[in-house]
């Protein structure tokens, strides 16, 4: 029983909150298999759409083909699968249940404002048209697994989430970036708290859809399950006889001062100014933050390694008048002094392992750039005679 308690319902809203603010159309066919793998992967409640005007969201106008559907409609008599299709007024209730629609979702705001502009009601009216309450939270801010954890702990068991982060509220700019399922089920699953969702199944449909839409799968934990399933499956079909731990670099860019070599899914950059210390240049600054920003949703590559050629990895930036602004004064300063922190926040965002491989003396910026990575590997200089 108290197992029971513990145990949270996941609903997953992709199909309508996640889709219904995206511009371009998204087929009836796609909505369709996004809904049957969501079952697929345990999912007990998935709501399907809203019957809401076409003129208010263009996205949802194909509602009734979603609900007539004959493979849908036979999820609808099934005793263990909630498929809630959200109305936002009387007149969507009764069309729903002119549809067969077993359930409804209506949804309240914590703000009379956004409120009375979105479903033209108060927020009391809101609380006194719903049965049970579940938690609805935007990741706008980065909070909303935190809020999540803390509606938990106030009593709520039951949360709406997306797979892959997709949607937001069409009426709410900025309010982009639903709570991700798998980023939900994850810390869940860790806490202790079962949810009863298959979240490698899940982390697949999230890559899946992603494609599908030509958009950046929003979740961590579903992009980090991905890396780590393709680095298991590359591992095991490597030759058995090689070395372990060998790898086989292949130079895929050497501009002047970086190297970027890689094997498989390991990345490995190479600063290569030995002869000047290794120290950075406005160029080389900008070459690795671009390198990090592109690899935020690259999930073929698990491991970033940075080390150096030379005796020093890295003493801090040149202050040369050829390779910074620094020596001009004034507002260079300050720019050259963002574009630093840039590329350290870059490296610290970055979902895969960072490795610092320190190969010497490090002074400056050198550091904060071996400090920004997740590990750092050094080992004391031996003292020659």
């Amino acid at each position: 029983m108290s197992f029971m308690r513990n145990m949270v319902r996941i609903v997953e809203v992709g199909p309508r909150d996640g889709l219904q603010n995206i511009s371009t159309h998204v087929p009836t066919a796609i909505k369709r298999e996004l809904i049957q793998r969501l079952i697929s992967a345990r999912f007990r409640t998935v709501e399907v759409t809203s019957i809401v005007s076409p003129k208010a969201i263009p996205q949802l106008a194909d509602h009734e083909k979603i609900l007539t559907d004959p493979l849908l409609k036979s999820h609808f008599q099934r005793p263990d699968i909630r498929l809630p299709v959200l109305v936002p007024n009387i007149k969507g209730f009764k069309r729903a249940l002119d549809l067969g629609v077993k359930e409804i979702a209506v949804f309240i705001s914590a703000s009379e404002g956004f409120s009375k502009a979105n479903i033209n009601c108060t927020v009391e009216q809101g609380i006194s048209r719903a049965t049970e309450l579940a938690g609805h939270f935007h990741d706008t801010y980065g909070q909303a697994l935190a809020n999540a954890w803390e509606a938990y702990r106030c009593g709520i068991r039951v949360f709406d989430s997306s797979v892959a982060g997709l949607g937001g509220c069409p009426f709410a700019p900025g309010a982009r970036g639903n709570l991700a399922s798998e980023d939900l089920v994850y810390m869940f699953e860790n806490s202790g708290v079962p949810t009863g969702v298959d979240l490698d199944r899940l982390a697949d449909i999230g890559e899946w859809i992603s494609q599908q839409l030509k958009l950046p799968n929003w979740s961590r934990a579903g992009a980090a399950l991905l890396t780590k399933k393709r680095f298991s499956s590359q591992n095991r079909a490597k030759d058995q006889g090689s070395a372990i731990g060998s790898f086989q670099w292949k130079e895929e860019s050497n501009t002047e001062g970086l190297i970027i070599m890689r094997d498989t899914m390991t990345v490995k950059l190479i600063l290569d100014r030995p002869k000047n210390g290794n120290a950075l240049t406005a160029s080389m600054i900008s070459q690795l933050t671009q390198f990090f920003e592109s690899c935020k949703n690259d999930t073929s590559i698990s491991r970033i390694i940075l080390t150096a050629n030379g005796k020093f990895f890295c003493t801090g930036m040149d202050l040369s008048k050829e390779s910074s602004p620094v020596s001009k004064g004034g507002n260079a300063t300050t720019d050259q002094f963002a574009l630093l922190t840039n590329l350290f926040q870059s490296i610290d965002d970055a979902p895969q392992v960072t490795i610092a491989s320190i190969n010497g003396p490090c002074f400056g910026g050198g550091v904060g750039l071996a400090l920004a990575c997740d590990i750092r590997i050094a080992a004391p200089m031996r003292a020659s005679r």
